[in-house]
């Protein structure tokens, strides 16, 4: 049977900006088996880490590397590297801007010199044998409503990722687990859960100087990698500069029409969006 000894001595560590970087080293004795095939039987042994596994000590770092090295005929030297969660490795960022059609109502102004040419061209004046007695010889200006273009920015980020991250607390799952130790389907099907569809809860890092509810996150995708550990995630986020809210008017019932005097007592905004905090998904 194998015997394992953890050395303690010669062991080292390095902090760095993403965490701890700290090695184990191990000797193997005893083992039956012939040549290459030594450093199989030493890696798999009971009581050698696993990658993916946390230090024992400190449980932030993971076991990302096992180094075997035969030593003699039946002993192999095995070192463990362990290393902390880092949160901005691989990073793929792409930016591109599209334009969405939105309806807005122009309400006429005398005192607004653009409103006051569109006014003058909507002008109707009712024949004096119009149907409607009420009507004859009237003049009417409508409320025109018109589709305008606005410019909505869609930033879209990919990142290779290889833990789970503080987004999938919610979701039942501590941050910095290896993905390819959990159900990775779960982990992205309910982080999409929590995202897509949803505004930003409060200004956001990646965004600071955008206000609250004004960024959509409206796309999420996970891809396994071929090496099975990493997945390719990419996030798209839109820009509503008017918010993400449905404007809600009082309607005359006898014209059917938004009345050309409403003030803003006479409206109200709903938000059509939950709300989630976009700083969770730790994209700056």
């Amino acid at each position: 049977m194998a015997v394992i000894s953890d050395i303690i001595e010669g062991c080292e560590a390095v902090i760095g900006k993403s965490g701890w970087e700290i090695t184990r080293t191990f000797i193997v004795s005893e083992l039956k088996a012939a040549g290459s095939a030594m450093l199989y039987e030493a890696v798999n042994t009971t009581g050698i880490p696993k990658y993916g596994d946390a230090h024992p000590a400190i449980t932030t770092a993971y076991c990302r590397e096992l180094r075997p090295q035969m030593l003699t005929h039946n002993s192999v030297k095995i070192v463990a590297l362990y290393r902390e969660y880092d949160i901005n490795a691989n990073y793929e960022y792409s930016v591109m801007s599209t334009a969405q059609e939105v309806e807005t109502t122009f309400h006429f102004n005398a005192s607004d010199e653009s409103t006051t040419a569109i006014s003058n061209k909507v002008v109707y004046q009712y024949p004096a044998d119009y149907p409607n007695p009420d009507y004859r010889n009237q003049t009417a200006r409508k409320i025109l409503k018109s589709p305008i273009w606005i410019w909505q920015p869609v930033i879209s980020i990919s990142r290779f990722e290889l833990y789970t991250i503080k987004a999938d607390i919610q979701s039942g799952f501590n941050r910095g687990l290896p993905l390819s130790y959990v159900n990775s389907y779960e982990v992205f099907s309910m982080r999409a859960a929590h995202y897509t569809g949803h505004i930003n809860k409060k200004n956001w890092l990646l965004k600071p100087q955008a206000a609250a509810g004004s960024w959509m996150c409206s796309g999420l995708t996970a891809v396994k990698q071929p090496d099975n550990i990493t997945f390719k995630v990419s996030y798209e986020f839109k820009l509503n500069p008017l918010g993400w809210n449905k404007e809600l008017a009082f309607i005359d019932s006898n014209s059917g029409e938004i009345p050309s005097d409403i003030t803003e007592t006479g409206k109200y905004k709903v938000r059509t969006a939950l709300y989630a905090d976009f700083n969770d998904l730790e994209l700056t």
